[in-house]
């Protein structure tokens, strides 16, 4: 199995899913798309094929595919549309839901796109467990059966990206899936610029047993329910 770049274990969805992309020339003058196919790792050799769909840019379909779980579900962030975000259901290869400032009536088409933001990377951080244990009397660290755990719990995620046609700098905002199949992105870190891969660039702290803080980008720190620099 392969290994999850952000928790370095193999169970989580994002050591699971994976995606295989191919190019999808579209003609003279024209951006190419990309063709995307979901899979799942169900063994050493063996894989499930979930589903497949076709991003609307030539570029980033791997990074702005986001496996996670949610209350023992899997689900994954996409970017069909490079300005936005939508929920794939993994476990029937249906699209479920996306941003919600997308379905508000109260906005003009015109106040829609000024809301758009255009991912290159999303992170769904998963849990990292410790296993709690002592220095033995011969120096090796002896196990004592418990376990905390920090991390993320599906309910929240980061997108690096930018508004078409800014200072083409990736910006770091928030997302919270607490309302799937609802999306609901915020800068609540104000303007935050951020490098990717977000896994290389982003820390979650502990505090305690299990308690999720801050999250750290560069030499910044923010407290990431209310994004207050730290």
């Amino acid at each position: 199995m392969t290994e999850c770049s952000f928790c370095d274990g193999d169970t989580c969805a994002r050591a699971r899913y994976f995606v295989l992309t191919e190019a999808l020339d579209t003609g003279e003058h024209r951006w190419n798309k990309t063709t995307v196919g979901v899979h799942e790792r169900t063994g050493k050799l063996e894989t499930r094929y979930v589903c497949g769909y076709v991003r609307n840019y030539p570029r980033d379909a791997e990074a702005t595919f986001e496996p996670f779980t949610q209350d023992g579900h899997d689900y994954a962030l996409v970017s069909r549309d490079y300005m936005n975000i939508e929920v794939l259901d993994l476990e029937t290869g249906e699209f479920i839901g996306r941003e919600a400032y997308l379905d508000d009536p109260e906005l003009s088409d015109r106040e829609v796109y000024a809301r758009h933001f255009c991912p290159v990377d999303i992170l769904v951080p998963c849990p990292i467990v410790l296993r709690g244990g002592h220095r033995g009397e011969d120096g090796k660290w002896v196990l004592d059966g418990t376990e905390t755990s920090y991390g993320g719990d599906g309910t929240w995620g980061l997108v690096a990206g930018c508004v078409w046609g800014d200072d083409f700098g990736w910006k770091l905002q928030y997302l919270d899936l607490s309302e799937l199949p609802m999306v609901r992105r915020d800068d609540r870190f104000g303007v935050v610029e951020i490098e990717v891969p977000l896994t290389d660039h982003v820390d979650i702290d502990r505090i305690g047993a299990g308690i999720l803080d801050v999250t750290e980008v560069k030499h910044a720190r923010f407290t990431r329910e209310t994004g207050e620099r730290r």
